[in-house]
């Protein structure tokens, strides 16, 4: 879900509507880890997001997930086994997962805190500002996945920002965030650039970037929000679904 959702704290204001869709390439990296006896390697992965008129599209290699206003439709995309799955908007756990797996999103809600530094630069031309983002998972009395991310965000897009507006609690909802955690990422203004992040996990931390390395108008290709011909439709999601390969 990580880079979910780290893809997904984009978060906007008004601007002049475009006429073509967005291109957007992003670049995630993670850092490897030793643990348990383990070695966890590096991982690099290329994102793809394409904005148009009332929807939006992360492409990664293993996973696809689709917003689309004008349908008013969520659409889930595994990309390694060619199924997907589709449900209305707003999401609602219970309707695309089974009975446990829903139960047990719910009871491991993302809390956190939002903090505009104040501070600004530009990156790769465009002008940003930071914030810090904490959150974490509270479960019986002790915090789990604390994570600390510093956003950079731009409001020098080529996209409808009122548009986006309307997909922004949707999209937070997917991330699965308490309410009043949401509500602060609303306030947050722009796009983000580029993030870095440290995450604890069993004691020792793990760190994460996250970059955007293109923005532009370009054609987007047939299925971009659809799922590929030939993928076969399922009811239901499964954790590993969510979780991106």
């Amino acid at each position: 879900m990580r880079v979910l959702l780290s893809v997904l704290l984009i978060l906007c204001i008004a601007a002049p509507l475009a006429q073509a869709d967005t291109f957007i390439k992003q670049k995630s990296h993670t850092d490897g880890y030793y643990y348990g006896g383990v070695n966890t390697p590096a991982v690099d992965r290329d994102i793809e997001i394409w904005i148009g008129d009332g929807k939006i599209s992360y492409i990664h290699e293993h996973r696809k997930v689709v917003l689309d206003l004008n349908k008013n439709t969520l659409l889930f995309i595994n990309r390694d086994d060619s199924t997907y799955a589709e449900t209305a908007l707003p999401l609602d756990w219970t309707n695309i997962l089974s009975e446990q797996d829903a139960a047990r999103v719910q009871m491991f809600q993302t809390d956190g805190l939002v903090e505009d530094t104040g501070k600004t630069r530009k990156i790769n031309g465009r002008k940003c500002r930071c914030y810090d983002v904490s959150s974490w998972i509270m479960y019986e009395g002790t915090k789990y996945n604390e994570r600390d991310v510093k956003i950079w965000v731009t409001t020098d897009v080529p996209f409808d920002l009122n548009m986006y507006d309307e997909m922004t609690p949707h999209l937070l909802r997917l991330q699965n965030y308490k309410d009043q955690f949401a509500k602060q990422l609303e306030t947050v203004k722009g796009f983000s650039i580029a993030s870095d992040e440290d995450v604890v996990i069993k004691g020792f931390t793990i760190k994460s970037t996250d970059e955007v390395l293109e923005i532009k108008e370009k054609e987007p290709p047939a299925d971009a929000y659809s799922a590929p011909e030939g993928f076969t439709k399922k009811e239901k999601l499964t954790m590993r679904d969510l979780q991106g390969g």
